[in-house]
Formats: structure tokens, sequence, C-alpha cells
């Protein structure tokens, strides 16, 4: 499975990748920006073309004016423009600058005059903000990046479009509209999360040189499916039966709303569950009986909006057996849905996923 991480977990894999496991950051900037070359180069008539790169002054400007220069050394048409103040960059940024200057290799400094300049390019590389952004853009970031959304040109954002929030996929305040985003080492959270996720588009996620023992230092729990996933799931043993692989107990659904107790008991099943019980009100037993027949389900009644004693001792012994518990989807804001969540609460040692209603 494939590792998803948020923006603080990567800095740190960066981080101990540099500090711990000695490969130079330089280096790291050179693969990131050479994988990005590599997407810009698959471009069609990619050298009838001109790319304009617009560079922030952090470490994701540093990878633009690393890419601005392969492709110039490449034969490709290429525009470097700098954004922000260059007295505040950092060092990598700074380093990726003294070795484009002892080239000779033009660089233009973005201001209100030539911003217009940008939408000359057929292309255009956002190394504007990484995934370290932790304010609203304004000012002149805000329109610059307005004119590049407008611009009409083919964009790719160099590790997420600036101004999308690594952890949530938050904008803040407006974001780059990238055709193509690279990422390296891991997909971030925020790049699949709405909104963010409409501002990423093409997702590419490019392999820079961090090694697997960075990755090992991070408890990150959030994981992508690949087609290896089959490989992590544990293996049924012959000698078994369904309550060999866990007891699930669903408390969901009410009058009119048996679909969400129908929905969970499903995916429990789907997701490696043996035996899976569905407490649910009684007018709900022919569907769910017809639908999905292969779950123990076991009703109760109401009576002036109450559930009485001997159901919720019925209920009580079923949360006693089960492994694992799921309660709130379709219960309704009723007392019955108070009454069935202080009995959860007060008699499970198991674990319980209190959702929706709950």
């Amino acid at each position: 499975m494939n590792r998803i991480v948020t923006g603080q977990e990567m800095s740190h894999i960066d981080k101990y990748t540099i500090e711990q496991l000695h490969i130079p950051s330089l280096v790291l900037m050179e693969r990131a920006a050479l994988s990005v070359v590599k997407e810009i180069k698959s471009i069609d008539n990619i050298y009838d073309k001109t790319v304009g790169i617009v560079c922030g002054i952090g470490n994701n400007g540093g990878d633009g004016l690393a890419i601005g220069r392969m492709l110039k050394e490449s034969g490709i048409k290429c525009n470097i423009f700098i954004l922000g103040n260059i007295d505040k960059c950092s060092l990598d940024f700074n380093n990726q600058l003294k070795i484009l200057k002892a080239i000779d290799i033009k660089i233009t400094d973005l201001n209100s005059n030539n911003i217009e300049e940008i939408i000359k390019n057929n292309i255009i590389v956002d190394a504007i903000f990484g995934t370290g952004l932790g304010r609203n853009i304004e000012g002149f970031y805000k329109e610059v990046i307005d004119i590049i959304n407008a611009s009409g040109s083919y964009i790719i954002s160099v590790d997420m479009p600036s101004g999308v929030c690594s952890n949530t996929g938050h904008i803040k305040g407006i974001a780059i509209k990238a055709d193509k985003t690279v990422t390296f080492g891991a997909k971030k959270i925020g790049q699949l999360l709405y909104p963010g996720t409409e501002y990423v588009n093409n997702l590419i996620v490019a392999d820079i040189g961090f090694p697997k023992k960075a990755f090992e230092t991070i408890e990150s729990k959030i994981y992508e499916h690949n087609k290896d996933y089959k490989k992590y799931l544990p293996k049924r043993i012959q000698r078994s039966n369904k309550g060999t692989y866990g007891k699930v107990l669903i408390i969901a659904g009410s009058k009119n709303m048996c679909g969400a107790a129908y929905l969970s008991a499903k995916a429990s099943y789907r997701t490696g569950s043996g035996l899976v019980t569905i407490v649910t009100d009684e007018i709900n037993r022919q569907i769910l009986q017809t639908s999905i027949p292969e779950a123990v389900l076991k009703t109760y009644e109401l009576i002036d909006r109450k559930i009485n004693d001997n159901s919720l001792k019925e209920i009580q012994q079923s949360i006693l057996q089960s492994d694992a518990i799921v309660i709130g989807p379709g219960l309704a804001n009723e007392y019955k849905t108070k009454q069935l969540v202080k009995l959860v609460i007060e008699t499970s040692k198991v674990p319980i996923i209190i959702d929706a209603d709950g």
C-alpha cells in the first residue's frame, strides 16, 4: 500500500533524509527538478512552445530555478520569473540562483509593470509555494495567481498547487488551478481532499530518493491501496468459520432510513468481517432480510418512542459478544438513539465507531 502524508510529515521525512541519512538537499532538489522536466518534455511539440516558470523564494522556488536551468540546457525556450524578496530567500534557493547566474541564465523579477509577461508562455510552471504554506495568499501574490489561472496556458504545479493546504485541501484564499501536479515522495492528504483535489488534477508522484528508512520514522495511518494490497490482508485458514474473522455489531437505521443499516453492513462484509449483526427498528426487517440475508438481524419496537427493557437486554448481549461496534447511521435524532448510544458506551469493551446520528 502507498503511504499518504501530511505536509509536516513530508517535511520531517525531508529533514531526516538530509540530516540523518546524509543525502544532500541539493541532490533531492535536482532529482525533483528532473522529475518535473521529464513531464514537461512529454508535452507534444514542446520545442515549439515556451515555458514560463514562476518561482517563489523558498525551496519550491529553488526547484523552479533548477527546472528552468535544465529546460534551457535542453534547448527548450524558457522564461524564469522570481516572485518575492530575494534577500529573504532560502539557502537552497540561493544556491540554485548562484548556478543560474554563473551560466548567464536570465531571470526576471516580477512586479506590477511586467506581470503580463507571464501569459506570453504556452506552459506555466507554478513553483511559488510548496507544502508548507501557512497563511492566506494576498496582495501581489494573489494578482500573480489570478493572472496564471486566467492565462489559458497549460499549468504544471511543483509538489503542490500554490495555495492548497497540504493537510486539509483547504484553499488559502486563492490557489493555482493546475492541469498537472508533480509531487515528491508521496501523495499529500490535501491533494486528495475536497476542494484541493479539484486544483491538483492529474497527480504524478515522483520518486526523488527519499529512503524507506525516512518514511519509517513517521507514524502515518493513512494509506492508499495499490495493486499489491492483497498481500497485506491476513490469510484465511481452511479450518475456520465466519466467527473467526470478527464479529461486528451495527446499530443503525430507523423508519424510512433502512439504507444506512444496509450500506454499513455491506461495507463491513466487503472489508473482511466474518459475522455481521444488525440491530434496527422492526419496520426494517423485510427489506434488510431481502437485501442482505447473510447478516444476523435483531430488531426492536418502540413504545412511546422508547425501546423496552427486554429489547435493551438482548441488544446488551449482542454488544458483549461483538469484536467491534458501529452505531449511529440513520438512527435519527430520537430518544431511542440516546438509549442505544448510552447502552453501547456503558457496556462495550471493544472499539466503537460512532457515526452520523450517534
